[in-house]
């Protein structure tokens, strides 16, 4: 099986409109999944669906049209975001993740990049039902959403749904920063 790897971007503006295609930059990357802290600085309005490139030269096969979620947003946005998912989620978190979820802000706030973007592509393209990822990471950002009134509940499913594995740096904010 190939490695399937997803990445955090730094851009220098949104893609199309006026910009076109702006300059992005690798600023960490995870494999296999979306790390919990990555997607904890976007909102369900974040998502875009990109379609696939299709050309003879693909080593993946996918169909013509196919769209794969991208997440987009303001680097300002993604850290105020995560302050205040911080400050609800602070009392049910352990120190480590607690001291890991203030290095992660601090890492984002330090980017010299005006937007954040998390390509799915890798991830999506080796998945058995790739379409369900937008669907995934849909049902998540909302379950983020959420933490604002019941942020002990939201923590509660996460952990018992597997998504939040307790004390895992690699599960919660990847590798490489």
């Amino acid at each position: 099986m190939l490695g399937t790897r997803v990445i955090m971007m730094g851009m220098d503006g949104f893609p199309g409109g006026l910009t076109g295609q702006p300059n992005a930059e690798m600023i960490c990357a995870a494999n296999h999944q979306l790390p919990v802290y990555w997607l904890m600085a976007f909102a369900i309005d974040d998502i875009e669906l990109f379609e696939v490139n299709t050309s003879e030269s693909e080593v993946l096969t996918h169909e013509e049209g196919d769209e794969y979620p991208v997440l987009l947003t303001d680097q300002e946005d993604a850290v105020t975001r995560l302050n205040k998912r911080k400050e609800k989620l602070q009392p049910y978190l352990t120190t480590e993740e607690l001291l890991l979820l203030e290095k992660w802000i601090g890492f984002l706030e330090q980017q010299d990049f005006p937007v954040l973007a998390i390509d799915t592509y890798e991830l999506w393209i080796n998945l058995n039902n790739p379409d369900q990822l937008h669907k995934e990471i849909s049902n998540l950002l909302q379950q983020f959403a959420e933490l604002e009134t019941k942020p002990e509940s939201v923590l509660n499913t996460l952990k018992t749904s597997g998504v939040w594995m307790e004390n895992n740096t690699i599960n919660l904010s990847g590798y490489g920063w």
